[in-house]
This record gives C-alpha cells, structure tokens and sequence, in this order.
C-alpha cells in the first residue's frame, strides 16, 4: 500500500475457503441385501451417497444381524451365518455433522441339497393377491426341475448397479443356492400387448442361471388377479429367467437352426424325442413371429397353440398345460428333470393348426440386459444375448 506522502507499507492475509453447507444430505444408498446361504460366506456393502466427503462410520441402532454376521464400521456385512430365517435391524450411517438411518432385512435360506431350489428377491412391493401366484409357479418348476446345482458365489462388487435390469448390486456378496430371481413390477408398455419381461443375467460357467430378473406389467395385473392365467404368465416368465429361449445358444451347443429366418428349429435331442412322440416330424418348430422377445425363442404358435412356452398367451379360462416337451427343453439346457410334472398335453389338429391371431397378446418383450457368466476364479465374461 503506498500513502500519500510516498511511503509503503506491507501486511500478509490468509484467505481461508469454507466449503458449502448446502451440499447433498448423506444418505444411505443401499435398497435392498441379498439373500444369504445358511453355511456360507456373506459379505454384502453398505453404501451412501451424498454427504461432506469426510469418513462414514456405521453403527448398529436396534434389531438383530443373523447369528454369524456382524457390521464393520465400514459398512461391511460379513461372516458364516448359522441358523435360516428372517432376521429385521436399523442401521445408522454417520459422518461428521451428518447422519442417516434406515432398516433392513436378511433372510438366510437353508443349504438344501436334496433338491432344486428358487430363491424369490421382491425388489418392487408384490402384494398380498398377486404373491400366491408367483409362490405356485416357482412351486411349478421347483417339482420340473429336480436336480440340485453346483452352489455359485457372487462376489462382493460383482454386479455393476446398471446390470440385471438395475438391480445387479442387490445380489452381490452372497453364495446361491440354486437360482434367485428378482420379482420386479412395473410398467413396460401400457394396458395389453406385453405381459411381462424375464431373462438370466448371471449364469455359471455351466451355462445355466445362477440370478435373473422378472418384471411383470403393472398395467395389465389387477383384472388377471386370482386367475390360473396370472400363474402361468409368471411360469412362462420363470421359464426365460431358468434359459428357455434366452440361453440356448450360450453353452457349447447351439440347439437352435435358422435363427431370424421363416422357420427357425429347436433341435435339442431329447426335446426332438418328446416331439416326434406327438406326432413331429423333423426337429421342433419354434416362433417365426411376433419380433424381438417372441421369435426364435418360443414354440410356434401355430404348432403348439395353448402349449405354455408359446409366444401368445391363450385368453383367460383357456388352460396353458406344461408339456413334456418344455421339460425336455430344460433337459437339453443340462437340467435334471422330472416328466412327471407335465401335464396332459396333444398337438392340435384339424382347423386349430392355423395361424395366430392378427393382434395377439404376447408374454414377452426382449430383455436388452447383458449376460454375465462367473467364472471359476471370480471373473465375469460378457455372453452376447
């Protein structure tokens, strides 16, 4: 500074910046935790959001962990839990000056090797009408599909959030026994046309699912409610989410010929088997309409018409018996199967072996989700749909 006189003077400032209070609230991130295996490793991690960039410590407020899990102050579950059931608690996520809370559940399923097993992760509200339907067509496949699978670990961070239809980090850090599928609800085109959306998202180095998704169309549920079509609508669905028509091509065997053409065939042998017992001739006729989702990855409708793998869903009060020839199909996939869960099932003949419907109702719409197959060592490898 320099006076009026001439002289000078000189005097140093420290400039301290404070950073905004205003900033995103800490919050925890976290929606759902994974089922966990009775016997097994679980290590699923608590996140957050948000906050002033300084350490979160996470503490527990009230409830109860399964015996054998214990929370890190880091947000980590983890540990061998002992004993299957539900268990309900609140955690509380804090930092500096902020906090968050919220309550979780874990249910710990038993080992159960005697048998094939599905594990149901709701991860939208299933109410209380429509969850007897999804309970009886998983009861459906679990009495299809007999054999028990080799147990599968999802590592801690192996599903991106982006993946499984988005809820690929609700299933990270824990082992799986046999299948878990992910019960979603929520519109995906309006009142009619497309019923639903299934398919794996994880599947073991076997070729066979290890986690998929299901969606079901909110706007076409409530006048289905407490119809057999609402139960095998979802069976139809369990169907793609366990590889029919989404994972024939991904193991070491292609069992479809003339993909994307006017008569694409399913030529799995012991599914040719069942057909040629109902009177086939040559390999199995599969869907060469209806688009993406539908085509080439159904019975064809017009062969099979009420069979309940077909790609158009038969008007309510219209049985959808399960045949032999879908059971055969899972065999082909590499499943150990039961044919006497079928149920009595004929060709079509005569002046029902028409085409379909100009504007039917079809179950399915294409799922665009990658596949991700885990590996022996814990590694992904991306399986093109």
């Amino acid at each position: 500074m320099r006076s009026g006189d001439g002289q000078t003077a000189v005097r140093e400032f420290t400039i301290t910046v404070i950073a905004p209070v205003n900033g995103p609230a800490l919050s925890i991130r976290t929606s759902l935790l994974p089922p966990a295996l009775a016997g097994s490793s679980y290590s699923p991690a608590l996140a957050t959001s948000g906050g002033n960039g300084s350490q979160v410590t996470w503490t527990m407020l009230g409830g109860a962990l399964p015996p054998g899990i214990a929370l890190g102050t880091g947000g980590l579950l983890s540990g061998v839990p002992t004993a299957a059931g539900t268990y309900s608690f609140t955690v509380r996520a804090a930092n500096s000056g902020q906090s968050d809370q919220k309550a979780f559940t874990i249910r710990v399923v038993p080992d159960d090797l005697s048998r094939f097993n599905i594990t149901r992760v709701d991860v939208a509200t299933v109410s209380s009408a429509i969850s007897p339907h999804v309970q009886a067509a998983i009861a459906g496949w679990e009495s299809a599909i007999r054999g028990d699978l080799v147990h599968e670990e999802i590592p801690s961070g192996f599903f991106s959030p982006t993946f499984c239809d988005g809820f690929g980090d609700v299933v990270n850090g824990t082992w799986v026994d046999d299948v878990i599928i992910m019960v979603n609800i929520a519109s995906i085109d309006g009142r009619g046309k497309i019923l639903g959306q299934a398919a794996p998202c994880g599947i073991s180095d076997n070729a066979l699912t290890v986690v998929g998704t299901l969606t079901l169309d909110a706007d076409d549920l409530q006048p289905l409610v407490g119809t057999q079509t609402l139960t095998d609508i979802i069976f139809h669905e369990i169907g793609h989410v366990l590889g029919f028509g989404t994972l024939w091509s991904a193991g070491a065997t292609d069992l479809v010929t003339g993909e994307g053409t006017s008569d694409p065939r399913f030529t799995g042998p012991q599914a040719l088997r069942e057909w040629q017992a109902l009177g086939g001739i040559g390999s199995v006729p599969l869907e060469n309409t209806g688009g993406s989702g539908t085509a080439d990855a159904h019975w064809r409708e017009a062969t099979f018409r009420t069979e309940i793998m077909t790609g158009f869903v038969s008007p309510v009060g219209t049985p959808n018996p399960f045949g032999r020839i879908t059971i055969a199909a899972m065999a082909d996939l590499g499943y150990v199967v039961d044919y006497d869960a079928a149920d009595s099932y004929a060709l079509p003949g005569g002046a029902a072996l028409q085409a379909p419907p100009a504007d039917p109702l079809g179950w399915d719409v294409a799922d665009p989700n990658p596949i991700v197959m885990l590996m022996p060592d814990g590694t992904a490898r991306l399986i093109p749909r």
